[in-house]
């Protein structure tokens, strides 16, 4: 938690009085974060942690349903007056451990409340879920029986042993992969052709199966416990997942982080054994469903699980090692805090940021994640979309609602009714304004160069039929046989040489089509009128060429 603005709160009689206490249930472990200690106190129904302070686990271990809050302040104030939480931080404290069923009350209506209360947090999930379209989720089954019935084989080669094997295995399907390198780039060309796609997606089903029991044997192997496994719609397909979140609470950040890895672990090893698969057999079923698992491992492992700027094992492995939980909502508030803060004039914004270091890797990420995010996912609606028309434009569709939409309501909502923004709102307004009309200006610049470049090519092509036209008249009789197909040559090569050298060829094209233009008025005999075609076309581009010249050297 940051440090406290100040001791005491204008809102505390609110809970000054209150007697409550932990829930019956919640774990707490001690885990050391750059050189620090914390408390994590761990919801065992929600598979949720909290991480606190050794001053905020200090309060909160002191609430007793005998003692009022105010008075297990006082005394935390008495005995540690220069750690104590202030009343501001025990506020919010409270808050987030109300809302996330932690605490309990002692009164009759407090049953009547929890349910309440997890019935609205249910229905912020859903909602979470849907604007979350491209990654819903939805639990199906507890795979815990089975992870430890099955345990106690798999167990045996999580060890030394087993990471030796791995390596092997993996080094010599290396090998293998990069003495058929041809053949593996030859075959990728045919992933998503549409006989290709039944295959695909069976190959998908088992290579991410194997994933998800990867990090949940290795959660059960470390003492974690996993009673979620359902189907995530990732990118519309659904694929199975578990929930390993307990692994969170481990003490050992080494276990914690084998977990992040496991699933990548799994997939890359079975990945391996089909690399000899699919060497040493010829075309055909297992052939191609090798290759596909093979494909689906090696690209979803590097695009999507071990990249740390999209929400999966990569990421939570970066927030462990970084030491900074939450990464991502962090990083995220970080730059609200950065906008609040330098854009609208809120000197009392704070940032989540505990140190100067911490600071900077939240903005890094926040700004990193957020454009990576954009390509990855605009990269895949354009090749679905390039391959399935109406498929892209339902996923296109659902991506701008959830992701331009609503935050853009959230955004308009927050400028206009903002407590926070109540003495610079004219301000905030203003730069919002500034910052929507920068976007729309650079669009347009960019629509204009666009347009620019196409307004070329088609005075290019117009120009450059009419001159193919004029020459194919004055050397070739029987040219009037072909005047499409010499104006459709001709225009293309003008569009192309335009384009390249805009001008010069604008020089070189405007001199012959004024010289045309001249010439055409002009009766005169043949040989007289390509004579004085000549000319003028040469006089033109002198001209032209000397006055562009001399604009290059006044703008040097």
């Amino acid at each position: 938690m940051a440090a406290p603005s100040s001791t005491f709160s204008e809102s505390w009689h609110r809970v000054a009085n209150q007697r409550l206490c932990l829930r019956a249930g919640v774990r707490v472990r001690r885990q050391n974060f750059r050189g620090e200690r914390w408390f994590v106190l761990e919801n065992p129904l929600t598979n949720e942690f909290f991480r606190l302070t050794p001053a905020a686990y200090a309060f909160v271990a002191r609430l007793d349903p005998k003692r009022s809050v105010d008075e297990v302040w006082r005394e935390c104030l008495e005995r540690v007056p220069g750690d104590a939480p202030g009343q501001e931080e025990v506020l919010q404290l409270l808050a987030q451990l109300y809302f996330a069923n932690l605490l309990q009350y002692d009164h009759a209506a407090n049953s009547a409340e929890l349910f309440d209360r997890y019935r609205k947090r249910q229905q912020r999930e859903w909602r979470a879920r849907l604007l979350n379209i491209m990654f819903m989720r939805f639990p199906l089954l507890d795979p815990d029986r089975f992870l430890v019935r099955t345990l106690p084989v798999v167990g045996r080669f999580i060890n030394l042993f087993g990471a030796v094997l791995w390596l092997g295995v993996v080094v010599a399907a290396l090998k293998v992969a990069a003495d058929n390198w041809e053949a593996l780039k030859q075959q990728s060309q045919a992933v998503l052709a549409p006989g290709n796609l039944p295959l695909f997606y069976f190959g998908l089903v088992i290579i991410k199966t194997i994933h998800e029991f990867g990090h949940a044997f290795f959660t059960r192997r470390f003492g974690g416990q996993v009673h979620v496994m359902g189907v995530m719609l990732m990118i519309f397909t659904p694929v199975p997942y578990v929930d390993a979140s307990s692994s969170w609470g481990f003490r050992s950040r080494g276990h914690r982080l084998l977990v992040g890895a496991a699933g990548m672990i799994a997939e890359l090893f079975f990945a391996s054994l089909l690399t000899f698969v699919w060497a040493n057999t010829g075309h055909g079923t297992l052939h191609s469903l090798a290759y596909n698992m093979m494909f689906t491992a090696s690209v979803s492992t590097v695009v999507f699980n071990a990249n740390p700027l999209l929400r999966f094992d990569g990421y939570y492995m970066l927030s462990d090692l970084l030491e900074i939980p939450n990464l991502s909502q962090r990083a995220n508030q970080h730059l609200r805090h950065l906008c609040e803060r330098w854009l609208f004039g809120l000197k009392k914004s704070e940032s989540p940021a505990r140190t100067r270091s911490e600071a900077v890797w939240l903005a890094v990420y926040g700004v990193a994640s957020g454009v990576y995010r954009v390509i990855v996912f605009g990269g895949i609606l354009l090749v679905v979309a390039d391959h399935f028309f109406l498929i892209g434009i339902v996923m296109a569709a659902a991506c701008f609602v959830s992701w331009i939409t609503v935050p853009l309501g959230k955004f308009i909502y927050y400028l206009t009714a903002s407590p926070k923004l109540d003495r610079q709102r004219p301000r905030a307004v203003a730069v919002a304004l500034a910052m929507v009309a920068l976007v729309l200006g650079v669009l347009g610049a960019l629509l204009a160069i666009l347009l620019q470049k196409l307004a070329i090519a088609v005075a290019g092509f117009i120009a450059g039929g009419r001159i193919a036209w004029a020459a194919a008249a004055a050397f070739w009789v029987d040219h009037a046989h072909y005047r499409g197909i010499t104006f459709v040559i001709g225009g293309i090569l003008g569009a192309l040489l335009l384009l390249a050298l805009f001008d010069w060829v604008l020089i070189l094209l405007s001199s012959v089509e004024g010289a045309h233009l001249i010439t055409n008025g002009i009766v005169l005999p043949e040989k007289g009128s390509l004579i004085l075609f000549i000319v003028l076309a040469v006089i033109g581009v002198v001209v032209q060429g000397s006055m562009l010249r001399g604009s290059r050297r006044l703008a040097d």
